[in-house]
């Protein structure tokens, strides 16, 4: 669907590979795959990212080097891409990094010309990082600020797993084993509870958690695999109104002993 991004992932890895190739003091790991971070950034009216009142798009993402044969690239490099032209706010992607900052600029502009007055400044930024990448897991994050009017701004973090040689997700059901959930929801909840102090005895919805289904620990599918641990994060919204924010709970997995698969 967005073969552009496919074919300079292609040329990244094949031109890049070879400069290094020929730079000794560049050493590739040929067992995983090799990022490198790149940013873009767009600002209204040539003002300072960042800065009061400046309405600015930043993207933050890494963009394959190098990688073994027979690594899924397009899906990989696509899964990046996905991030980070999401159509914010609607379903759909843009098709380019570029059209994404763009619209965002020119629908700034648009409430400008429509309303003169308008003084508050909007800000997008995107940041997509490899937290755990070895020849059987990729794990990335992307991190969204974001302010587009209205009493706050939104801020998440979402993550996701592939499996770099073939592009598959990775599911929680495929790195632990079955019926973990007996286990692993008691210990969840109790991370859950310890992180929010929540007291035990105190219901999650008298503690303001009243998003649960019946009031009942659910465990979220927004997780990452970490070299040490699995981490779990709840947006905003997801289990609780804005005001109590997010959750993140970290399960080492010397506390998961017995639970992972070989």
């Amino acid at each position: 669907m967005r073969g552009w991004f496919s074919i300079l992932a292609l040329v990244l890895v094949s031109c890049e590979a070879s400069d290094k190739a020929d730079d000794p003091s560049q050493v590739i790991d040929r067992d995983r795959l090799v990022f490198k971070m790149l940013t873009k950034e767009q600002t209204f009216d040539d003002c300072l990212a960042g800065a009061d009142g400046c309405t600015y798009v930043r993207l933050d993402f890494p963009v394959l080097v190098d990688a073994p044969e027979g690594y899924a690239v397009t899906a990989v490099t696509e899964a990046v891409f996905d991030s980070l032209t999401d159509n914010y706010g609607e379903e759909g992607w843009y098709p380019s990094v570029e059209a994404l900052m763009q619209a965002f600029i020119d629908d700034y502009r648009g409430l400008k010309q429509d309303q003169p007055g308008y003084e508050h400044a909007w800000f997008l930024e995107r940041k997509v990082f490899v937290l755990y990448n070895t020849p059987e897991i990729l794990s990335m994050s992307l991190s969204e600020r974001t302010f587009t009017g209205g009493a706050h701004g939104m801020a998440t973090v979402t993550f996701t797993n592939l499996d770099p040689r073939t592009g598959a997700s990775i599911l929680l059901s495929d790195v632990l084993v079955d019926g973990y959930e007996a286990t692993l929801l008691p210990l969840a909840e109790a991370r859950f509870r310890e992180v929010r102090g929540i007291e035990d005895g105190m219901s999650l919805s008298d503690a303001g958690f009243s998003f649960f289904d019946n009031g009942v620990f659910a465990l979220t599918e927004n997780f990452a695999i970490g070299e040490d641990a699995l981490t779990f994060y709840y947006n905003a919204y997801e289990v609780a109104p804005y005001a109590l924010g997010s959750t993140e709970i970290i399960l080492s997995y010397d506390e998961l002993n017995g639970l992972r698969k070989e």
